[in-house]
């Protein structure tokens, strides 16, 4: 594997930003000319010579350069105050107090210990183009911005990750499109800072002034308005200081959560001028019989995560939701924004008022409002979930061709497919989903009409353990908006979809629907016919496709050419079979080229051929087998060939194409033929299948060799800049003379790298520069490496979902957290191959934590050993939750079971259980994750269960994960979900109790007492003890008749020494 130093001309000589140039051993002078965002910025006229910040970072090493006495000051890399910023308060206001003006792509002040910018308080405006970013993130004492002159922004706005954040202060800010850019729309994130961040209505107004800003994540609350006179005055109602029941009836703007219940609904009269509300709106228990009072609202802008922005639920009466002029809203990591549930009868059975508010929101988001989880005809919505029965079936709308209803069929459906036929005979289109599980249906072809299925998100087609289903059947199917999956049907021949050819949204969109089929018959087919439905749907994935192609009779069987042994037939469209072209038949070659489909795969192997042009119709290549769909091996002196039109392959493995051992010149030819070197992706882009030319899976131009460095920018620079994936050994230290901001630009395209990655003894402050990478997959001896980092105070790598490496993360001095907040996967690509991970985290400060979310994505990882980790979690701000959400809590130093929620899906901290706190068990039976540690000790409890409990993960040093002392009444300990488990030592439980019917109880789990071993099952990764002995020795000496826990023989003493070192 190659090395690859990122060792490139530095770009902070400004002769050399102008003259972008680099001189090789033999003297020639190679251009690569100026990155384009510099370029554009030394070119604007308000920039005066004298006046650029010719680096991106202010600190010491610089502040004599600063260009101080400019009032507009432009930086071509960027202007960054950051954690290498050395300068003091006083010193940066000293600084910068003539800056009114700046002029950059990004102006970020990130990782700094300051509790806000009042240094900069003369800068007036700031312009990044309308592109760039305005950001003031992870700054840790931070309380507020400050920046009171502050008027006109044209940068995106990034504020978040401020752990003391409780207010911007920006009161004159407005965002205003810069006039020596395109226009752009501008996005604004104001997230994850204090539980009490609060934003004033006046700078949310200012936010909002353009009617495309697209609001991402603005979580917190609004400020109250009881000291701004100004918003009082003009008729701003804050329903937190004065409710619903005294406020004013002439409100025309309305800040807090507003709620309408049985104790105000009398008043809401007052509503009538209301046009925009500040938080939600939730209508709840009243007796309304319809909305008209909210006829001027046109705007809700919440700040509330998860929640709808309007929720209208249980209200008997309502029969009537009509809110005319809502055209706009802002609801925070929420899916169905405006939802309305268990209101009267009538209601649920209209669409019209769900349509209505659709038409007026969006044109292609179906989802976002929904009746009672649905939306459809009038008179034809079945109940939102059933299960078809001899009884459910009598409220079925059997007269309706268009139904909406969560429709399955499972062990309790009591009617035989010819009882079903008459109720469906009339069902041609279905929304909702439909699901089959445990029947004992041979098909159902009852449901032969059903021409549509359309899920929306989170819907599904699925069969499941239908131990007698030969096929589906269901012959008049012609769209489904669903993801489709088969599975445990061992009976299951064929589909018999013959008409099924359209996977589109009824409104026109477009989003990929994904297939599956496994653990069918041996015999499963698919005809040849479905599957080029299938295939010519270029947003349908086939996940996981099993079986053959059937022998199918009629005239489409004719024009289907069988292929057998090295048989190649003329004049043929469509081929069925390995094809392979040898020295045998290869003068006959040219017979292929009226090939459009290959049901099967392509060989070409071993011949004697030049050139080999004659595949100029092939377009699609399909293989059910575990081959590659095609190969070209063994062609000597073969230099040439194309596949010109080629547009979409399947097949069972992750590699499409193997092109190995053929003449060198090919391998020069097939690097400029887009249809060889090409990764094949998925509607989504993601990537589906890659092409491996001489063992290697990139790009050709993407495959970096060993180079004398001299000719490392010239490889680099013009070729690095347009790979996507890039095969190579990246090192990145402290000879990497490319500023933070320059590196940026150059990853920007770069999602997948195979080799390794080692980031050493540099002065980056992170390593967000390769932040859109997404997948590092290294071979197993290579790794993941930051260490030596004398600045980093995290790797920042937001969109990586995938390392398949070793995993170092070492000698940081300043590194408080990964946030890595997507890693959670850790296989290699190729799925066949397991691949064991060791993750180790070691000599970082103190204040170093492991974010839960990122814990919670690696304990689920069964390849993923985290053999040393820092013994700190970091703090959660308890975020308000909706229902059905995950719970986060944290369970403090003194803090106490009778202060903890007793929803907690999420537990962090170090839980202790005893006889004075064991009436609060319940509060823990919830939790699914531990993160951190439980002892229970001299409890009187006889049972204790946990059983919800699926992950534990404690870095407390020197102790188990689990320990039970001196329970002598307890004879049932219950972990019925356990899955994995984490501590720092290899015993993650121990049991110091004798008693001879709790050991009875753990020898049936095993999940509890065998030892977890490694993804390869070679090795005890940990284990459970009872007092000296490990819990699977122990049960395999219980004789059920004459069990005596005298093998145990844990001396009193020992309890009690146990108990004082709790």
């Amino acid at each position: 594997m190659i090395i690859l130093y990122l060792f490139f001309l530095a770009l902070v000589v400004p002769v050399l930003a102008e003259n972008a140039t680099a001189i090789p051993q033999n003297g020639t002078e190679i251009d690569y000319g100026p990155d384009p965002m510099e370029l554009e910025i030394r070119q604007d006229p308000r920039c005066l010579p004298g006046c650029f910040f010719e680096t991106n970072i202010l600190g010491s090493w610089f502040i004599d350069d600063f260009p101080r006495n400019c009032t507009t000051v432009c930086a071509p890399y960027g202007f960054r105050i950051d954690g290498q910023t050395d300068l003091s308060e006083k010193q940066l206001a000293e600084t910068l107090k003539n800056m009114k003006n700046v002029i950059a792509f990004q102006f970020a002040v990130t990782h700094t210990r300051f509790k806000n910018t009042q240094f900069l308080a003369n800068l007036e405006t700031v312009d990044c183009y309308d592109v760039g970013t305005f950001r003031h993130s992870i700054n840790y004492r931070m309380e507020d911005v400050g920046l009171l002159n502050l008027s006109n922004v044209s940068c995106n706005i990034e504020i978040g990750s401020n752990n003391n954040m409780t207010q911007l202060n920006l009161p004159k800010l407005n965002l205003v499109h810069s006039p020596y850019a395109n226009y752009s729309s501008f996005t604004v994130s104001v997230s994850y800072n204090h539980p009490d961040f609060c934003i004033t209505v006046s700078e949310m107004l200012k936010f909002m002034v353009y009617n495309d800003t697209n609001f991402n994540w603005m979580i917190g609350d609004y400020c109250r308005l009881s000291n701004n006179s100004e918003l009082l005055s003009q008729k701003y109602c804050d329903v937190r200081d004065t409710p619903l029941e005294v406020m004013a009836s002439n409100c025309l703007k309305i800040v807090g959560n507003l709620l309408i219940d049985e104790k105000n609904e009398i008043f809401v009269g007052k509503l009538a001028n209301v046009d925009t509300i500040f938080g939600n709106l939730i209508i709840r228990n009243t007796n309304l019989t319809d909305t008209n009072f909210l006829g001027s609202l046109t705007t809700v802008m919440s700040m509330r995560k998860g929640e709808p922005v309007i929720l209208i639920e249980n209200n008997p009466e309502l029969r009537n939701v009509t809110i005319p002029k809502f055209v706009k809203y802002h609801a925070p990591q929420t899916h169905v924004p405006v939802q309305m549930y268990n209101n009267s009868a009538e209601l649920s059975k209209t669409s019209k008022f769900c349509n209505d508010l659709q038409s007026q929101l969006t044109d292609t988001m179906t989802w976002i409002v929904r009746i009672d989880g649905l939306v459809c005809d009038e008179g034809c919505v079945f109940a939102k979930t059933v299960v078809i029965t001899s009884e459910s079936i009598k409220n079925f709308p059997s007269n309706c061709s268009r139904i909406c209803a969560n429709l399955e069929f499972n062990d309790n459906s009591n009617l035989s497919e010819i009882e079903l036929l008459p109720m469906f005979q009339n069902l041609k289109e279905l929304f909702g989903s439909l699901k089959f599980v445990n029947t004992n249906f041979e098909s159902a072809s009852f449901l032969a009409s059903l021409a549509v299925i359309e899920c929306d998100s989170g819907g599904f087609f699925k069969f499941e353990n239908n131990q007698n289903m030969k096929e589906i059947g269901m012959k008049s199917l012609i769209r489904c908006v669903c993801d489709f999956e088969v599975s445990l049907a061992p009976k299951l021949e064929k589909l018999n979809f013959p008409l099924l050819k359209n996977f589109t949204h009824s409104s026109g969109n477009i989003s990929q629907v994904e297939m599956s089929i496994s653990n069918v018959s041996s015999n499963f087919c698919i005809t040849f016919q479905e599957m080029q439905h299938f295939m010519m749907n270029e947003n349908l994935f086939l996940k996981n496709f099993t079986g053959h192609f059937c022998k199918q009779p009629g005239k489409y069987c004719a024009d289907v050419c069988e292929i057998e042994s090295s048989n190649i037939y003329f004049r043929c469209e469509i081929m069925s079979g390995s094809i392979v072209v040898n020295s045998e038949n290869q003068l006959i070659s040219d017979a292929l080229n009226t090939v459009k489909w290959i049901f099967g795969n392509l060989k070409i192997e071993n011949t004697n051929m030049t050139k080999f042009h004659v595949l100029n119709s092939l377009e699609y290549v399909v293989s059910l087998d575990n081959s590659n769909a095609i190969e070209i091996v063994g062609n000597r002196k073969l230099v040439e060939i194309s596949i010109p039109n080629l547009k979409r392959v399947q097949t069972n493995q992750k590699r499409w194409l193997q092109i190995q051992g053929n003449n060198e010149k090919l391998t020069d030819f097939v690097i400029e033929q887009d249809q060889f070197c090409k990764t094949l992706t998925n509607y989504n882009g993601e990537n589906q299948f890659v092409s491996e030319i001489d063992g290697k899976i990139c790009h050709p131009k993407c495959i970096f060799p060993n180079p004398p460095f001299h000719k490392l920018a010239k490889d680099l620079i013009p070729i690095f800049l347009d790979c996507t994936t890039i095969c190579a050994d990246i090192i990145i230290d402290q000879n990497t003379s490319f500023p933070e901001g320059s590196l940026i630009f150059s990853f920007k395209h770069v999602k997948k790298i195979f080799g390794s990655l080692k980031v050493s003894q540099t002065n980056f402050t992170t390593g967000s520069f390769l932040g859109g990478i997404e997948e590092i997959e290294c071979d197993k001896s290579d790794s993941f490496i930051f260490e030596n980092n004398f600045e980093m105070t995290e790797i920042g790598m937001l969109h990586l979902t995938r390392c398949a490496c070793q995993f170092m993360v070492y000698q940081n001095p300043k590194m408080t957290g990964l946030n890595l907040p997507n890693l959670r996967n850790f296989h290699p690509q190729n799925k066949s191959i397991v691949q064991y991970i060791d993750m180790q985290i070691y000599d970082m400060p103190s204040e170093f934590c492991i974010d839960h979310m990122e814990m919670e994505n690696f304990i689920k990882e069964p390849s993923l050993f985290m053999s040393t980790l820092p013994i700190n979690y970091c703090s959660v701000f308890n975020f308000p939750t909706s229902p059905g959400q995950d719970t986060i809590c944290e369970f403090k130093e003194n803090f106490t079971m009778q202060e903890l929620d007793s929803n907690c899906t999420t537990l962090l901290g170090n839980v202790t259980l005893t006889n004075k706190n064991q009436d609060f068990l319940y509060k823990i039976q919830s939790v699914k994750y531990l993160f951190g540690t439980l002892e229970i000790y001299q409890t009187n409890l006889t049972t204790i269960e946990l059983p919800n409990l699926e992950y534990v993960a404690s870095l407390r040093k020197q102790k188990p994960a689990i320990r039970l002392v001196a329970n002598f009444n307890l004879t049932n300990f219950q972990l019925p979900k356990l899955k994995r488990v984490r501590a720092y030592q290899r015993e993650w439980i121990r049991f110091e109790d004798k008693n001879d019917e709790l050991m009875r109880n753990l020898k049936n789990q095993p999940q509890i007492c065998l030892p977890h071993r490694d993804i390869l099952n070679e090795t005890i990764l940990y284990e459970a003890r009872i007092g000296d002995k490990y819990c699977d020795d122990v049960v395999k000496s219980i004789d059920e008749n004459n069990f005596s826990s005298s093998i145990l023989e844990i001396p009193s003493s020992f309890v009690f020494i146990t108990l004082l070192w709790i």
